[in-house]
């Protein structure tokens, strides 16, 4: 059995735009559809117009996460490395290219220098560079991700290394000394301080992993203030029962990322926690990672960033493009697609596997015969895939959802968050079997 891994699909920058980040697993397990065969390679054509010819006139453009700015300046993460632009946009430059994800980029209060999370070594752990590009020093040994800066110059950042529980922490870095302390708060996951350095504005939970809109479970996520000294933290958000997290600071008031609209926008309020206004009012992609300096917000919204002046109230998106290769676009040779099998199952008469391999379905016969393909849609990821008995029928079932950038599941419109998706099989003589497809629209067969 072989494998061929391609990345013809992937042209369609805004339907997907996701493959940047994984090579956090390896660049050979980035999420590209798997076309696998006995014997022989199937390569997968590409999405033909997908990707506008304006884009392609610019170049490549990538998935841009985790914005930072200073001046005129943005850092944010594509294809799992730092990179650098102007707020204007254009062709940006790139800053590391270490094949493990490096994100979570912060500029310093004097904007020298970039506090970030890295994998030089292996684990996730604090690092600081020049932000203009250079050597990369390490800062923690214990794990860690940058949430920011104190106003005078040590870096904040989040960490379970402290904590008889598991729960995030803050701390902060001394850079002249090496000295990290811990902020005498039981659970903190990103923090924001006050010009003056004495109170501290935080999100208590740390993300708790799940893409749901609306979320209202018992990790929901709220605003605090610790003023150091004082006996215990205040909630601020807590009349509201969503999302209050990624608090930022300018003049005198705190601006945030909430749902309190449906969706995630940026929204502010005073340093009580009143005077409660918003800000952006986006719909459907939520805003994400957003960070301030000299009253301009920049932040990640869908595959893009955004650039939002406070003062004039104008919100824009930052044209971006990638002085770079594509390598994660490249087909890849995989020598045992079987590493890749996520589920397999034999067939109740013992004559069929279903197979489940990197969001793709297949049939194949216990012996000799052919492998099938039982799903097609490119941009619907398969898993869990089992067998079923209905009327005498043997069928597969599994599950489907659309994948979005960061490769989490999500629904398109007018599609459910997930859903079952059957394919009924029947034996059509020694030669094979044939897969018929129940789709909205019919039934459709697929002959082999």
């Amino acid at each position: 059995m072989a494998l061929l891994l391609s990345g013809g699909v992937w042209g369609a920058r805004n339907a997907l735009r996701h493959a940047d980040d994984m090579r956090t697993y390896s660049k050979l397990q980035s999420s590209f559809p798997t076309y696998l065969s006995l014997g022989f390679l199937l390569a997968s054509p590409g999405v033909s117009g997908a990707r506008t010819q304006a884009a392609e006139n610019q170049g490549p453009q990538g998935y841009y996460r985790f914005p930072a700015i200073h001046g005129d300046t943005v850092v944010f993460t594509a294809e799992g490395d730092l990179w650098r632009v102007p707020i204007q946009g254009g062709m940006a430059q790139r800053l590391t290219s270490h094949l493990g994800t490096e994100s979570h980029a912060v500029f310093s209060p004097d904007g020298k220098l970039l506090a970030f999370s890295a994998e030089y070594e292996g684990p996730t752990e604090v690092y600081t560079m020049p932000s203009e590009g250079g050597l990369p020093t390490r800062r923690t040994f214990g794990g860690g991700l940058v949430t920011g800066w104190t106003p005078d110059g040590k870096v904040l950042y989040s960490t379970r290394r402290y904590s008889t529980l598991p729960d995030s922490q803050l701390a902060t870095i001394d850079l002249q000394t090496g000295e990290q302390k811990v902020l005498p708060l039981s659970q903190a996951s990103e923090g924001v301080f006050e010009p003056s350095g004495k109170t501290l504005f935080f999100t208590r939970l740390p993300f708790q992993g799940s893409s749901t809109k609306r979320y209202q479970g018992g990790t929901i996520q709220h605003l605090w203030k610790f003023t150091l000294g004082e006996a215990e933290a205040v909630p601020l958000t807590e009349d509201f029962a969503g999302t209050s997290k990624a608090p930022m600071w300018w003049q005198g008031r705190i601006y945030f990322v909430s749902d309190r609209d449906g969706t995630m926008n940026l929204w502010t309020m005073d340093g009580a926690g009143r005077d409660l206004q918003q800000v952006t009012k986006h719909k459907g992609w939520d805003v994400k990672s957003p960070a301030v300096s000299e009253g301009r917000v920049v932040y990640q919204l869908g595959a893009d960033l955004h650039l939002y002046d406070l003062a004039a109230k104008t919100d824009r998106l930052i044209p971006i493009t990638l002085s770079s290769d594509l390598d994660q676009e490249r087909e890849k040779w995989v020598k045992k697609p079987t590493d890749y099998l996520t589920a397999a199952h034999l067939a109740p008469d013992g004559e069929r596997l279903v197979l489940t391999a990197r969001g793709r379905v297949f049939v194949a016969p216990a012996n000799q015969g052919r492998l099938v393909e039982a799903t097609a849609d490119a941009f619907v990821r398969g898993l869990s895939a089992g067998w079923r008995i209905v009327a005498g029928t043997i069928g597969c079932d599994w599950r489907t959802g659309v994948l979005p950038p960061a490769g989490k599941w999500r629904g398109k419109a007018r599609a459910t968050h997930e859903r079952w998706q059957s394919v009924p099989l029947r034996r059509v003589g020694f030669a094979g079997w044939q897969v018929d497809r129940l789709r909205g629209q019919g039934l459709a067969a697929l002959g082999v």
